[in-house]
């Protein structure tokens, strides 16, 4: 609620903001002049039939189409008049702050968000932009919509996003001809934003294929009246010839970057048979001549265009008014800033690939035809981003050691695989109680979220997030430097543990080499922000990298351990039990085994403590299931999930004469081998796989469901689950569960009392267990009643989290305590 305020207060400041400038400045009511008058005189003559015209009779293909289009939109409801053109642009380059806030929000942080909207609304280029009618705000606005639309798709994989994203960005070419680069940028973005994970190679094509069938009605419209294939536009040949001309390279005043109209002016065609397309290529040619014959000038001529679209131009600078020279100031500004975010890391749910590729790109097309501020304004709200994440970063790096010395604060960082991650809503739950016990909770994340969906309730943890950087990014090289330079013993004994305690297995000893040099500067971290304990989710490799900070500062970690990280290959388990303050675990099976890996005076640092629910979150009610049985299955797509089985007992059921539905929300590796499954038993009508869905969408179809069923098996590399989260928030919501007996599934799944449990990899039991269950809604009312009792006395949140909270309290916060009372008495 309060962030929703304050974006509502930085939308009206923008709208007045730009509002107090169109009246003060007489933009309102100023006749067309510029490139303004061309833009409008293509409306006016779009609105009177007379096609794409300059002079109402001969087809234009020079500028692209789009923002006259907008105009003659803006015309034929308002009439011709440029003032409701301006207004109605000054809605649209207000508007370009929301999504602006959202995606700043989803690369860096709530807090960021808000400096970045607020960035947006008082930048003296935007308000001044919004003045005249240029191409430059409406392209802004579908450049951040584009990106902000293909973020969405990327989080949720819907196709009608990807279809979205692909329109938006027809319509940013069609207003900016330089966005016909967006399908290489989608191909970039998706080969390095969607490493090691399933690839939707077939959204992608979608997105890209409706991006191009966006424009391509007015590309043939160029072919048929220039008689010759051109893109977007045909100004391209221009701008590479003037930027290039040879004539103009020693002009003091041009330096290389107009045109030399008298010679290949558009408006100044020799030949009425000669279009803008021949004009064009000739341009396109006089500029490849001027290169090559001026080669040993290109870098002078290549610094002055980068330094023209990033820098002040000095020689319009000198001749700027006092407001002239405030909105260039203001740009050169937020450059320390700009680099800053671009250095610092990023600590949203992910990374800032496809505005870090379009500045890119925009720089070299600067490069390659002329640079100037009108070139980079499209990409200009990204730049404000990373410049809102620098100013972020730097406050961070000058307050953060003031704010680490806050008197009676209960400090206390997290390791954690990803954050947030859609299956481990458990650990959200765990971090929402501990911050609501007051305490001042720091999460590392070993690498950036890679899901499509993620719950709402993570978004404002993500300012406490920090990611692991790059490998050869600025910080972790000087994180590194600093421990060899400062603490060169503890980094070699750090080394020397993993290739001690890891070297058992090579591969794993080569992940957590791999990890080293990023837990050093998770290590910086720690230190700067004064924590003295580390607790890491899973005993596998976030717990090596809390090993790894602990040797490096001194301070001191503990360990939740789950299924996956200490039943298969974990090379230094034993070390991390052995070392950590101690140790907790969700079932008490898993308690019995790591207990035996101890010796008996350890074995008391071992403590049950199952996974937490907010009750409240999870009414207990009655079902209201569809007429057809139904049954549901919730989890990754994986072996230990014993999907198979599940499956064939779908098929046994239909033999049995119930045709019984089948809903399977998650995915993962096993998807096509499931889905050939399927197909192979002509269970295509019964057996849904409906990919990875939100909590409040999953609960709806809990509700729905005749039960629950776990078909829980050993794998074959002896992975297997603890007690499945998704088992405990059935049996609060009051759905009948079926579950097979592997490992602590049977502490909560009392067979007959709370719930049918059965053998695993036996799908003739789970079939008779669902036609038991459907043949007796008496008996599964009861069992649900009992499940709900159980998760009540066992399962809630408060009571689990406040037993690790009692131990946090004993190992970190009194023993601090009673440090300080000994230091003040001594």
């Amino acid at each position: 609620m309060k962030t929703k305020l304050i974006m509502t207060g930085i939308l009206a400041v923008a709208l007045s903001a730009r509002a107090g400038y169109l009246l003060a400045s007489g933009r309102l009511d100023a006749p067309p002049k510029w490139d303004e008058r061309h833009y409008h005189t293509y409306a006016v003559n779009l609105l009177a039939g007379k096609g794409y015209t300059r002079d109402g009779t001969t087809p234009t293909s020079f500028w692209p189409p789009g923002y006259p289009a907008f105009l003659a939109g803006v015309y034929a409801v308002f009439g011709i008049s440029p003032s409701a053109a301006r207004i109605v642009q000054i809605a649209i380059d207000v508007l370009t702050v929301l999504p602006a806030f959202l995606l700043a929000r989803r690369y860096f942080g709530e807090r960021t968000a808000l400096v970045a909207g607020g960035l947006c609304a008082l930048y003296p280029y935007f308000i001044y932009r919004s003045g005249f009618l240029l191409a430059e705000s409406a392209a802004m606005f579908l450049a951040v919509l584009t990106v902000y639309l293909a973020t969405l798709a990327r989080r949720n994989g819907r196709l009608p996003y990807w279809l979205a994203a692909g329109i938006a960005a027809g319509l940013l070419a069609l207003t900016k001809a330089a966005f016909q680069i967006m399908p290489v940028i989608f191909l970039l973005w998706f080969l390095l934003a969607f490493r090691n994970r399933r690839r939707p190679v077939l959204k992608l094509a979608a997105c890209i294929g409706v991006m191009l069938l966006t424009i391509a009605p007015y590309i043939v419209r160029n072919a048929i009246v220039q008689k010759r294939l051109v893109g977007v536009a045909t100004e391209g040949g221009m701008t590479f010839y003037g930027s290039h001309n040879k004539l103009t390279f020693n002009d003091p005043e041009f330096k290389g970057f107009w045109i030399n109209t008298e010679r290949f002016g558009v408006e100044n065609q020799a030949h009425g048979d000669v279009t803008e397309a021949d004009l064009s290529a000739r341009q396109y040619a006089e500029g490849w001549k001027a290169v090559r014959a001026n080669a040993g000038k290109m870098p002078e001529l290549l610094l002055h265009k980068f330094s023209n679209m990033w820098f002040i131009h000095f020689h319009y600078f000198r001749n700027d008014g006092l407001g002239g020279k405030l909105v260039r100031l203001s740009f050169v500004a937020l450059l320390p800033f700009f680099l800053a975010g671009l250095l610092a890391k990023k600590r949203g749910a992910v990374k800032p690939v496809m505005p870090q590729l379009l500045l890119g790109m925009f720089t070299i097309l600067a490069l390659v035809f002329y640079g100037n501020s009108r070139m980079r304004a499209p990409v200009e709200p990204f730049i404000l981003m990373f410049a809102a994440a620098g100013m972020a970063a730097m406050w961070r790096r000058v307050f953060a050691a003031k704010a680490v010395e806050a008197p009676g604060g209960k400090k206390l960082a997290y390791i954690i695989s990803q954050f947030p991650q859609t299956y481990e809503t458990f650990i959200l739950r765990e971090v929402e109680e501990l911050t609501r016990r007051g305490v001042q909770l720091t999460i590392f994340s070993l690498r950036t979220c890679r899901d499509k969906i993620v719950h709402e309730d993570a978004v404002k943890y993500l300012g406490n997030t920090v990611y692991s950087p790059f490998l050869f990014s600025a910080g972790l090289i000087a994180a590194n430097v600093f421990f060899i330079a400062r603490h060169p013993l503890r980094y070699i004994r750090a080394l020397f543990h993993v290739l001690l305690r890891c070297s058992a297995n090579p591969v794993y000893m080569a992940k957590v080499l791999a990890l080293f040099p990023k837990s050093a500067y998770f290590a910086r971290c720690v230190q700067r922000r004064g924590l003295r304990h580390i607790h890491a989710h899973w005993a596998s490799i976030p717990a090596d990298a809390a090993m790894i900070v602990s040797i490096l500062t001194g301070a001191r970690f503990s360990i939740t351990a789950h299924a996956y990280d200490i039943y298969t290959t974990n090379p230094s388990l034993v070390a991390k039990l052995r070392r950590a303050e101690f140790v907790v675990t969700c079932t008490a099976y898993n308690v019995a085994h790591l207990t035996s890996l101890l010796p008996p005076g350890q074995r008391t640092k071992i403590h049950l403590n199952y996974h937490g629910l907010a009750l409240d979150r999870f009414p207990f009610g009655r079902h209201a299931p569809h007429k057809e049985p139904r049954i549901l299955a919730v989890g990754r797509l994986t072996e230990t999930k014993g999907y198979p089985y599940l499956i064939e007992a779908v098929h046994l059921l239909r033999l049995r004469g119930i045709e019984c539905e089948c809903d399977i929300v998650g995915d993962g590796e096993l998807r096509r081998k499931l889905e050939r499954q399927i197909r192979e038993r002509g269970l295509e009508p019964l057996v849904k796989i409906h990919g990875v869905l939100n909590q409040p969408r999953l609960i709806e179809m809990m509700r729905g469901a005749n039960a629950l069923v776990m078909a829980s098996v050993i794998a074959r590399n002896n992975d297997r689950d603890g007690i499945p989260n998704v088992l405990l928030e059935a049996m609060a919501l009051g759905l009948p569960v079926i579950a097979t007996d592997v490992s602590g599934i049977p502490e909560v799944v009392i067979d007959g009392k709370t719930g049918t449990l059965v053998a695993s990899g036996d799908a003739v039991e789970i079939e008779q267990a669902v036609a038991a269950l459907l043949a007796n809604p008496g008996d599964a009312a009861r069992m649900a009643a009992n499940a709900r009792k159980k998760i009540e006395r066992d399962f809630g949140v408060n009571e689990n989290v406040g037993a690790l909270m009692n131990l946090f309290e004993t190992t970190i916060w009194r023993t601090e305590h009673a440090k300080k009372a000994r230091a003040v008495h001594s």
